[in-house]
């Protein structure tokens, strides 16, 4: 059942960030999302940083590279309910999950599968504003992770 939502949930924001006009392609904005993958740096700016409540129960926090790059990365924050100021859990059936897409293999890892954790403090939120520090641990279905470490945010809410 979570790797259905899941999944839903990504075919959704996938959407929602392809359809996005605003913003500027180049991605040079105050909007900023970054991470270390495993390692390797994970920056976006501009109109790929930017969070938004995507269903009633669905809020999300997004960090998508130019999805005209092949296999682009798409890493999300997907919380159950609109955060306010705060620490979250993002551990198997805790406040929500971060996730990892990459597009080359279509391959998902999200915190919530089995093996997975992680957190997210929300420092700052406003009506149009969220600004925060994240990390996880994200499982594939096949049982293998990916480290995110070092993640912060500073976006606008759609």
């Amino acid at each position: 059942m979570q790797i259905r939502k899941s999944f839903v949930f990504l075919l959704v924001s996938l959407f929602l960030v392809s359809c996005d006009k605003e913003g500027d392609a180049g991605g040079s904005g105050s909007d900023s999302f970054e991470c270390s993958i495993d390692g390797s740096a994970h920056k976006i700016s501009g109109q790929y940083a930017f969070a938004q409540k995507v269903a009633t129960d669905i809020f999300a926090i997004y960090g998508s590279e130019d999805q005209t790059k092949k296999g682009f990365k798409n890493v999300y924050i997907s919380l159950k309910a609109e955060p306010a100021v705060g620490k979250y859990d993002l551990g198997v059936d805790k406040a929500g999950s971060g996730n990892i897409l990459e597009t080359g293999t279509g391959t998902l890892f999200n915190s919530s599968f089995p093996g997975g954790s992680g957190s997210l403090d929300v420092t700052e939120k406003s009506a149009s504003r969220i600004k925060g520090t994240f990390s996880f641990i994200g499982v594939d279905a096949a049982g293998n992770k990916k480290n995110v470490t070092n993640g912060k945010f500073d976006i606008k809410i759609k």
